[in-house]
């Protein structure tokens, strides 16, 4: 079964590098949109996934590491996972669904931390307010919970058990754990402060992304703004679309010094663990 859900993308999986570029290029395409009434919404941008969504990605990403880690590079890895969740009529960009996995494994992570301190109350006992003011999430499923836990789980198993076979298939599979996983090889190495400074280093990388799709949204003309171009004379019209302007540029000038200022705090944080 897990042979067939690869085999559906891996006839194309090694991409001319025509593909890779547009893969680079994804986010940049279509800024010549232009700002109409029937606007779309950020929704667009940031899909909302259902439980159900969640866990076909997760079992995905598993099927097609189990398979064929080795073979592939991390582009041709997400776009088949993309290419199966769609096939399986969850339609999300490869992008889409990197961001997603970032975010669930983030959030795995909390809970985790939690569980493994906390001896006496659960994660899953706490109500949901009180699971918000502990800042954990407020909803997450005991099942998505298991399902991630089990890949993460063998994936820090063949970072232990594989590299020392072919060191370049080793440094193959590690890159998903660097990015995705906990840095177990670091743990060895580095205090138990580590730790934090990993959650630390993905909280900025979510918050890089998340201004990087609102500038998307910006440039695209996607983001909500309550202006009504169509009220009063032609005069009101070009104040109100000076004023929309103007707003929108200072969003994309507030987005670009908030990424500056993370990537500062992301820089400090390098140096910290190297």
């Amino acid at each position: 079964m897990e042979s067939t859900r690869v085999g559906r993308g891996f006839a194309n999986s090694r991409a001319p590098k025509k593909e890779e570029i547009e893969y680079g290029m994804e986010q940049g395409e279509g800024h010549q949109s232009r700002v109409s009434s029937s606007r779309r919404t950020r929704s667009q941008v940031a899909p909302d996934w259902t439980i159900n969504d969640s866990l076909i990605l997760v079992n995905e990403i598993a099927a097609v590491e189990g398979e064929c880690l080795n073979a592939l590079s991390t582009y041709q890895k997400w776009k088949i996972i993309a290419e199966n969740c769609t096939a399986l009529d969850v339609s999300r960009t490869l992008n889409q669904c990197r961001r997603k996995w970032d975010s669930l494994l983030f959030e795995y992570n909390k809970i985790k931390k939690w569980e493994s301190r906390s001896r006496n109350v659960s994660f899953w006992t706490l109500e949901s307010e009180r699971r918000r003011e502990l800042g954990l999430p407020v909803d997450f499923e005991r099942e998505l919970f298991k399902a991630i836990d089990d890949l993460v789980s063998s994936q820090e198993v063949r970072s232990d058990t594989d590299p020392g076979t072919d060191p370049e298939a080793g440094d193959d599979r590690l890159e998903v754990i660097a990015e995705y996983g906990p840095k177990k090889q670091k743990r060895r190495e580095m205090p138990q402060n580590t730790t934090s400074l990993e959650e630390k280093e993905q909280m900025m990388v979510m918050k890089l992304r998340e201004n990087a799709d609102l500038i998307d949204a910006i440039v695209k003309g996607n983001l909500v703004d309550s202006v009504d171009f169509g009220l009063g004379g032609s005069k009101n019209r070009e104040t109100l679309q000076a004023d929309f302007k103007r707003r929108q540029g200072d969003k994309l000038i507030a987005c670009l010094r908030d990424i500056a200022d993370t990537l500062d705090q992301l820089r400090d944080i390098v140096q910290k663990c190297g």
